[in-house]
């Protein structure tokens, strides 16, 4: 009876062990998605910031005479 009551834990041990790693990939998943879209935002502000530093272009300044 000993040997059932062990495996029967062991079992039981597997199980919540199991559902820990599917709950932590989860995490994961859900905190690279987020890390993502951040990244995303970053390189849409770099783009405007790239956009509002290059110089204008126009007509040139008359020379004085």
């Amino acid at each position: 009876m000993g040997f059932w009551k062990r495996f029967w834990a062991f079992l039981r041990n597997e199980t919540t062990l199991d559902e820990k790693v599917i709950e932590k990939v989860a995490e994961v998943k859900k905190e690279v998605r987020e890390a993502k879209a951040a990244i995303k935002t970053a390189v849409k502000e770099t783009g405007d910031v790239a956009k509002t530093v290059k110089p204008k272009r126009g007509r040139k300044p008359q020379a004085k005479k």
